[in-house]
């Protein structure tokens, strides 16, 4: 498995923890329905168009709290449909300048992955608190996205722009939560922690800010954007 077919395949199934809101793997079956897509050249951003339009028909007809498959099959005729449409637009040949902006049109379509990440889980989560926040994520990330179409971004930038707006969205997770419930999440983080005699308390202090963002993310129902 090649470095750039591995991340096609764990982009595609990253999306489908959002869609489903649980984690999973694909299947065997459904992994080699992803190899012909990238072997045919189809961009990522279709398969996972495709997705989010199937998404959209599922819950159209779903009954409450039906939760939506966790196949490819079932999204088939939606991507083949975007497939369909990305196959039959006219290929434009771009001027020799713009050739070399290969980075610049990965950063744009990594973006737009998480935005689209970010809409999708907003309209699927259920508690008011983490569905306003998801939906300020999803509107941040939107005009990151449109930033990045006027003002191209290089990949320090853009890292630096999603860590920021990862911060600024679980601080305020963490500034409205309830006593209690902040109480509990920071016993979680605490316990993680060892024993260890030689541990300062500033050094435990800051292990316990770190595993409790990475709680508070978790509870939140986000995936982080930059490792």
């Amino acid at each position: 498995m090649t470095v750039e077919f591995k991340t096609y395949l764990n982009d595609i199934e990253r999306f489908f923890v959002v869609v489903r809101s649980s984690g999973f793997v694909l299947s065997a079956k459904d992994c080699e329905k992803v190899r012909q897509w990238y072997v045919r050249g189809i961009p990522l951003r279709i398969v996972l168009e495709g997705i989010i339009e199937g998404h959209k028909k599922f819950h159209y007809h779903a009954a409450p709290g039906q939760r939506p498959p966790h196949n490819l099959s079932y999204y088939g005729h939606a991507i083949g449909a975007k497939v369909r449409g990305f196959r039959k637009a006219p290929q434009i040949e771009k001027p020799e300048a713009t050739r070399n902006q290969g980075s610049e049109a990965e950063i744009l379509e990594a973006l737009s992955h998480f935005q689209a990440e970010g809409r999708l889980s907003a309209q699927t989560e259920d508690r008011p608190l983490e569905q306003e926040l998801k939906t300020q994520l999803a509107d941040s990330l939107e005009q990151l996205v449109n930033r990045a179409k006027n003002e191209p971004l290089d990949r320090q930038n853009a890292a630096h722009e999603l860590r920021q707006l990862d911060d600024q969205i679980v601080s305020l997770y963490h500034s409205r939560l309830e006593e209690e419930r902040l109480g509990e999440l920071m016993r979680r983080a605490q316990a993680q922690i060892p024993g260890v005699a030689h541990m300062s308390t500033r050094a435990r202090e800051g292990r316990t800010k770190v595993l409790l963002k990475s709680i508070l993310r978790e509870e939140l129902g986000i995936l982080e954007m930059v490792s």
